[in-house]
């Protein structure tokens, strides 16, 4: 009994498998007569027999079927979807039934490819948008491993690189050189894509100066293999200007020291700017200067770290810096006594408390007093027999606006000296009368500098003085009308010319006089000053002594060692 049903469910599962075969082969000979129909181009049978096919056998022939009606339409009704549709679908029907279906059928399948692929090239020659219609074709053939003819993959790839070209032109951008290059490396486009690309990365740092958009430009591996070089391309010149000015703004607009100190080295180690070649050189070393001297001065808090100073005076230029650095050392310095031949004056805590001065045998000696706040209040002299009280008288302001010295015996006044004062405080002018019919007049400019000094006695002017001064304020020329006697010899000099010779650090290198004697007669000679590796003023003829700060405290004439000035600091 068991033998007999086994038998029975054998018969039954071939007799489904035989059925199954069957049908499924009726279903492919379906699909065969519409292959056959679009092989003998019968379009109206093939529609028709579309239409009448059920929809078993269309799902069970999807891919197949899907293809079919791909090519139907672009032979019939040619569009740029259907273009775009066919790759994928000859692949899933290549992959599918397509192949036993053409050898049931006996058809060779090459024709209809051949035909397609000649109206899929009509479209794209035809398109609008071929731009993006090539893209996607040459993908499409590409990723479904499409046979493709080689000369219609060329036609793709030359319409798809024209029409690169041509949206460049419109409208260019990196991002599409970026892409050329990517999709064509040995493009026939190349010139003009580089020399566009380089020109945008140009564009770019113009309009927005920054870091990124400089490392862009300078780093881009692309255009630096294609000229051989950043320094063969064009525009490297201007944006190595521009990267200059760029990175000296940056120290400009640094705010605290630290950052701006950051800034000066990123500008001095710049890798892109050639060296020996910035801009900024000068500006840079003011500034750098500057910096430098901030930086430093908190840090000299004690005796000790006074010869920090002696650093800086080596390698730092510029005089403005350099004298804030000496006087550095004042706040240290309890007492200071100077000593010359003539000459001795004491200092404490940095103010002149009194001074002696010899001439013919004659000891003259000034004693200065202070108010409390370190202002001067008045100077007792004695010169000989001779004793003198000078008094300073101030202002609301707090402003020295009376000068005034009397002879301590008689209390008869000598002179008085009476300033005014600009809208900013600075002194604007001041007159000195004296007692005898002497009167000197002064004029300052805004910034208190001496411009003009004229000398009268008893309303008759007997010299002047004119001082011009640069945008720095130092003074560049001077000139002179002298006071002469009554009856002056020829060789007398009536008048000079002063003009003062600066280096670009400041320090005054040298003066030209212009000498114009009573006869007219005109000499020209020239002073030359001298300066030590700290900036300090000297004269070849002297041997100087210097501290451990980097300022001489003792000078030696060199043939006469008697004349001496030295420096004593307690």
């Amino acid at each position: 009994m068991i033998k007999k049903s086994l038998s029975l469910v054998a018969i039954f599962i071939i007799s489904m498998t035989i059925g199954t075969s069957q049908l499924m082969a009726q279903k492919q000979d379906r699909v065969g007569k519409l292959l056959k129909f679009l092989s003998d181009n019968e379009i109206e049978k093939f529609q028709k027999g579309r239409e009448k096919l059920d929809e078993k056998t269309a799902q069970t022939f999807a891919a197949e079927v899907e293809l079919m009606d791909i090519m139907t339409r672009l032979w019939t009704q040619p569009d740029s979807k259907s273009a775009i549709d066919y790759y994928p679908a000859y692949a899933k029907a290549v992959k599918g039934s397509l192949p036993a279906i053409c050898n049931e059928t006996e058809i060779d399948f090459g024709p209809l490819r051949d035909r397609t692929n000649s109206v899929i090239t009509e479209i794209l020659d035809a398109s609008n948008d071929k731009l993006s219609l090539s893209k996607q074709l040459i993908e499409g053939a590409k990723n479904g491993k499409y046979p493709i003819p080689q000369a219609q993959m060329d036609i793709f790839y030359k319409t798809r690189e024209d029409a690169l070209m041509k949206d460049l032109e419109e409208k260019s951008s990196t991002a599409k050189c970026e892409n050329y290059f990517n999709e064509f490396p040995e493009g026939k486009y190349k010139v003009q894509f580089m020399s566009e690309y380089n020109q945008l990365l140009y564009n770019s740092v113009k309009r927005a100066p920054t870091h990124a958009n400089f490392k862009n430009f300078f780093d881009n591996i692309t255009l630096n293999r294609y000229y051989n070089g950043m320094s063969n391309r064009k525009y490297t010149p201007e944006v190595r200007a521009l990267y200059d000015d760029y990175l000296f703004s940056m120290i400009q607009q640094a705010g605290a020291l630290a950052s701006k100190k950051q800034c000066i080295d990123e500008y001095e180690n710049a890798v892109y700017l050639e060296e020996g070649k910035r801009k900024h050189t000068v500006e840079l070393e003011y500034t750098k200067d500057s910096v430098d001297y901030e930086l430093m001065k908190p840090e000299i808090n004690s005796s000790s770290k006074l010869e920090l100073i002696q650093g800086f005076l080596l390698t730092h230029k510029y005089r403005e810096f350099r004298d804030k650095a000496h006087e550095l050392r004042s706040q240290f310095e309890d007492s200071v006594i100077w000593i010359t031949p003539s000459s001795t004056k004491y200092y404490k805590k940095g103010m002149l408390m009194k001074s002696e001065a010899k001439l013919n045998n004659k000891i003259t000696t000034e004693v200065y007093s202070y108010l409390p706040n370190g202002k001067p209040a008045g100077i007792d002299i004695t010169s000989g027999n001779m004793q003198f009280h000078t008094s300073f008288f101030y202002d609301a302001q707090d402003r020295c606006a009376q000068e005034i010295q009397i002879n301590t015996k008689t209390k008869k006044e000598i002179y008085k000296r009476e300033r005014t004062f600009n809208a900013g405080g600075t002194v604007q002018s001041d007159s000195l009368k004296y007692t005898d019919g002497k009167l000197i007049l002064r004029s300052y400019n805004r910034q208190g500098k001496l411009i003009e000094e004229k000398e009268y006695h008893k309303d008759v002017m007997l010299s002047s003085t004119v001082h011009q001064y640069d945008s720095k304020g130092e003074k560049v020329k001077s000139q002179y009308v002298l006071p002469l006697p009554k009856n002056p010899l020829p060789t007398q000099i009536s008048s000079r010319t002063d003009v003062y010779e600066y280096d670009k650090y400041g320090y005054l290198t040298k003066i030209v006089s212009t000498q114009i004697l009573v006869n007219n007669e005109k000499r020209i000679c020239s002073q030359y000053f001298m300066y030590d590796e700290y900036g300090n003023q000297i004269d070849s003829d002297m041997y100087y002594e210097y501290d451990q700060t980097g300022q001489w405290i003792r000078k030696t004439a060199k043939n006469n060692p008697e004349i001496t000035e030295q420096k004593v600091v307690k």
